[in-house]
């Protein structure tokens, strides 16, 4: 029938923000290397950080102004964001085949702003609520 919709029933999905997941596992995009980078900001002065690569190759997150000198681990902030944001959208459910890339897109469009203070877990969150 033309132009009827069909629905599956399977497992619940997260649609459009599996996309650029997809995408990237299969070649067509590369992954974003600070995915958080938009929605990170200095608790004291409200400077959005930006991401950045140390010398060594790692990973890091700084900030604009001169409150943060040195850059913030990429990988840790990430992990506090993630586990909040697991929280927030699912509570105490598991939900299988959730990547850091599916995370990621999710705390972008949960928090408005992740203000982050001296340390990579003094974090605050600001919902989009």
């Amino acid at each position: 029938m033309p132009g009827a919709i069909r629905t599956v029933a399977g497992p619940p999905s997260l649609g459009k923000w599996q996309q650029p997941a997809a995408l990237t596992r299969a070649g067509f995009a590369p992954p974003d290397p600070y995915p958080l980078q938009s929605v990170l900001f200095c608790a004291a002065c409200g400077q959005s950080f930006f991401g950045t690569q140390l010398g060594d190759g790692t990973r890091a997150y700084r900030s604009r102004c001169g409150c943060r000198l040195c850059p913030l681990p990429a990988a840790q902030i990430e992990l506090h964001v993630y586990a909040e944001t697991r929280r927030l959208a699912f509570g105490t459910d598991t939900v299988a085949g959730l990547t850091g890339d599916h995370f990621a897109l999710l705390a972008v469009r949960l928090f408005a702003r992740i203000a982050i203070g001296t340390t990579a877990d003094d974090i605050t969150f600001t919902p989009r609520i």
